[in-house]
């Protein structure tokens, strides 16, 4: 049954509020989400940058180690008629 009292500015005003403030914390927890996943994506793009700088040095050690020993292989070949 619907009320018949009528509905003041302050009445209004008191059932607006607490939305209002709803409405604040949710757009504050949205940014905050944003900024998250900002910093999330950014680190996760550093992250794959080191593995592939690290894959890179890995690669390159490996090459001159067998190098180094090619050479070795070769130096006593040579050395040992």
């Amino acid at each position: 049954m619907p009320s018949r009292t009528p509905v003041t500015a302050a009445l209004l005003e008191a059932h607006l509020n607490p939305i209002r403030e709803d409405i604040r914390q949710l757009s504050r927890d949205q940014r905050e989400f944003a900024e998250f996943m900002t910093g999330a994506i950014t680190s996760r793009a550093i992250q794959q940058t080191v593995m592939k700088s690290r894959h890179f040095w890995i690669g390159a050690a490996a090459a001159m180690f067998a190098g180094l020993v090619s050479a070795a292989g070769v130096i006593v070949a040579i050395a040992h008629p």
